[in-house]
């Protein structure tokens, strides 16, 4: 489900279809990324699953889709 949910949000914001995103979808490279892009997804992130902001108070992107999963799910444990 995780899954489901952060491939359609980085679907909409980055305006790719939802099938051309995979676990080694690089957020830079593939996606065209910025700073700007990747705060943007992090703040909708945050919102859809209700996430803690960083203690530091800096979101260190992960480089593909399947890290940001990763990342998500290990904070959904905790």
């Amino acid at each position: 489900m995780t899954r489901e949910r952060i491939n359609a949000v980085i679907a909409e914001q980055f305006a790719v279809p939802i099938e051309s995103l995979t676990d080694s979808t690089r957020f830079k490279e593939d996606l065209n990324a910025d700073s700007i892009d990747l705060v943007e997804l992090a703040i909708s992130l945050e919102s859809v699953f209700n996430l803690p902001e960083p203690e530091n108070g800096e979101f260190t992107a992960p480089a593909t889709i399947g890290e940001l999963i990763a990342y998500v799910d290990s904070l959904s444990t905790l």
